[in-house]
């Protein structure tokens, strides 16, 4: 309904480039019901992912409560060596005090990502959170890309700069 996803979608195509890939979208939040029922979808959509063997997984959301049933479907994407892409998030918070951004601070090997505001000079987005423990940085601030019925628009945040993240990762892959 909002167009993230197409965005987010849009992102990755235009940063994997050419070559033999296939994108799956898996839609699984829904605005009208609670957390609780958003979350249970979520890990089903990973269950989904690892079920069809994808190699990785572009997860631009999370929040700020510990989840063991997150928890245990991220470690078995990991496990079966699936790259996890994952937003840092848009608090502005330090996740070397405190990493309590989920799924993002559930396992060293996500790569998790910050977003840039500018590259030269290399400069944070004001919004996003930071720390060591965020060990991928992109722009994704004011990024344009695809939107629902056919449009384009500029959205800005660390789920942008994960898909950009996604796309590059991608594309190495088919370079290899």
């Amino acid at each position: 309904e909002h167009g993230h996803g197409t965005h987010i979608a849009g992102i990755i195509n235009a940063n994997a480039g050419e070559g033999n890939y296939c994108l799956v979208s898996i839609k699984y939040y829904n605005p009208n019901i609670d957390g609780n029922q958003n979350l249970a979808a979520f890990i089903k959509a990973v269950k989904y992912a690892i079920n069809i063997k994808v190699d990785f997984i572009n997860f631009s959301g999370g929040g700020e409560n510990f989840d063991y049933g997150e928890y245990r479907v991220t470690e078995s994407a990991l496990n079966r060596h699936i790259r996890f892409i994952v937003a840092a998030g848009n608090e502005s918070h330090n996740l070397d005090d405190t990493c309590n951004y989920y799924p993002a601070c559930y396992d060293s090997r996500i790569i998790m990502v910050g977003n840039l505001k500018n590259v030269t000079p290399i400069e944070r987005a004001p919004s996003s959170n930071y720390g060591f423990k965020v060990n991928r940085w992109e722009v994704g601030t004011d990024v344009l890309s695809t939107l629902p019925g056919g449009k384009t628009g500029r959205m800005s945040g660390t789920s942008q700069a994960t898909a950009v993240a996604t796309g590059k990762l991608v594309r190495e892959q088919l370079a290899e």
